[in-house]
């Protein structure tokens, strides 16, 4: 297993760390890590190894080796995306009732429904992306589901950039 660390993600912190926001960054990328771990957890059960891991300067990103992941049916896949969210979601429902300070309780639960909602976005390959495509996977062939779902991802990029 490869880890690999995008170098730009130091310009970020000194960035975070002078605009005086390092502490909602690095929630994030704890919560981010989290996030992960629950994906490749999944993917372990499901007896996937993992082949790479990639820390980058807005999140971190798991890569399975080729051979067993394209070997799974589409709802293992699918159990392998929703593992990351589902995470976030518990996560916010823990920290909902535990007594901590306020401050630091609203942004962890912040940063996980901003993860949890993020992911979920179906823009190909973001975890919602990935459900929908194996969803669609089961109902069209493998061509058409693909098609299906580029088209899907390029309209979702365009209204989330088209948001001023």
């Amino acid at each position: 297993m490869k880890i690999k660390i995008n170098l730009k993600i130091f310009l970020i912190i000194i960035l975070f760390i002078f605009t005086r926001q390092f502490e909602i960054y690095s929630c994030l990328m704890i919560f981010t890590l989290i996030h992960e771990m629950a994906h490749i957890i999944a993917g372990i059960i499901l007896k996937l190894k993992v082949k790479s891991i990639t820390v980058m300067p807005v999140g971190v990103s798991v890569n399975f080796e080729s051979y067993g992941y394209k070997n799974l049916l589409e709802t293992q896949k699918m159990i392998i995306s929703l593992a990351g969210p589902l995470m976030n979601l518990l996560i916010i429902f823990v920290f909902y009732y535990l007594k901590i300070n306020t401050e630091l309780k609203k942004l962890i639960i912040n940063s996980n429904l901003i993860l949890a909602f993020l992911n979920l976005i179906p823009i190909y390959p973001l975890d919602g992306g990935r459900i929908l495509k194996s969803l669609l996977r089961l109902k069209y062939n493998t061509y058409k589901a693909d098609k299906i779902i580029n088209k899907i991802s390029n309209f979702q990029i365009s209204l989330v950039t088209a948001i001023r």
